[in-house]
C-alpha cells in the first residue's frame, strides 16, 4: 500500500497542485486555510497532515506520512472540488487515483470490480505519461501487480502495516530527543573540560581529542570532585548564557 500513499499520491498530488495553482485555480494559502479550517471527524483529525508549503510543491513532494497521505488523498475533491473545473485532466488524474484507493481498500472482490481497478489502473499510467510526459516510476510499475496479487493472496489491506508504523512517531521521536541531549551532554561537558584548570595545564583542544582520549580525561577529572548523590529533575538549564530545556 506505500506504493501508493508514500510514494504515487505524494508525488503525483503535488504535480497537480503545482498545476492548479500556476492555473491560478486555487492558491496554496487558501488551501492551507481549508485544510486547517476543514471539519475533521475524529479519525481523520489524527491523520490531518501539516500545512504544505511552497518547497513541497516546488520539489514535486508532498512531506506526509502514509496514513495523512490517505486521508488528504481522500477528503481532496471535498475541499477542492468545488474550484478545479471538472474537465480539467490533472483533476481527472486525481479522482482516477482515488478510485484505485478506493477499490484496493476494499474488504472483498469480484471479478467485476478486478477488472474496474485493472482498467483504472491503466487509465491513470496512461493520463500521467500524457500529462507530464515522463517515464513511469518503479512504485507506478507495481500498480500493475495488484489484480494479481488480490487474485492470489485476497485484499491488499490485510497485507499493510499501517497499524505497526504508527509506531515509528514515538520511535523518531524518542531517536530527536535522545540526540539532543546527547548535542547538550557533549557541550556541557566541553565548557566543564575547558573550565578546568587541568585542562587549561595540560594545552589539549577538545577539538584535538577523539571520543575515546576525550571520555579518558573526563575520567581522570571528576575522580577530584566529590558528588552529591541525589538526584533531581529541572524544567531548564542555564550555561554559559544557553538555555536548555525539554522540547
Amino acid at each position: 500500500m506505500h506504493d501508493i500513499y508514500e510514494g504515487i499520491a505524494k508525488k503525483d498530488i503535488s504535480k497537480c497542485l503545482k498545476k492548479f495553482i500556476d492555473d491560478k485555480f486555487i492558491t496554496l494559502e487558501s488551501l492551507n486555510l481549508i485544510k486547517q479550517h476543514f471539519d475533521y471527524n475524529e479519525l481523520q483529525l489524527g491523520n490531518a497532515s501539516k500545512p504544505i508549503l511552497k518547497s513541497h510543491i516546488d520539489q514535486e513532494t508532498l512531506k506526509m506520512s502514509a496514513s495523512e497521505s490517505k486521508c488528504f488523498l481522500e477528503l481532496l475533491p471535498i475541499m477542492i472540488g468545488h474550484l478545479i473545473p471538472t474537465n480539467n485532466h490533472n483533476w481527472k488524474l486525481i479522482l482516477t487515483l482515488l478510485d484505485i484507493s478506493d477499490i484496493v481498500m476494499r474488504t472483498s472482490f469480484n471479478e467485476e470490480v478486478l477488472i474496474k481497478l485493472r482498467e483504472s489502473i491503466h487509465s491513470y499510467l496512461k493520463q500521467y505519461i500524457k500529462l507530464f510526459g515522463e517515464t513511469l516510476r518503479p512504485k507506478h510499475h507495481f500498480m500493475l501487480h495488484y489484480e494479481e496479487c488480490i487474485r492470489k493472496n485476497g485484499p491488499l489491506r490485510y497485507m499493510m502495516t499501517f497499524v505497526f508504523e504508527t509506531k515509528n512517531r514515538e520511535v523518531k521521536n524518542i531517536r530527536k530527543t535522545a540526540m539532543r541531549f546527547n548535542a547538550f551532554i557533549e557541550k556541557h561537558q566541553k565548557g566543564f573540560l575547558e573550565d578546568t584548570t587541568y585542562f587549561k595545564q595540560i594545552k589539549i583542544s577538545y577539538n584535538d581529542l577523539r571520543a575515546s582520549q576525550y571520555f579518558n580525561l573526563l575520567e581522570s577529572i571528576l575522580v577530584d570532585f566529590e558528588f552529591n548523590q541525589n538526584m533531581f529533575r529541572c524544567k531548564h538549564i542555564n550555561h554559559k548564557k544557553t538555555t536548555y530545556k525539554i522540547g
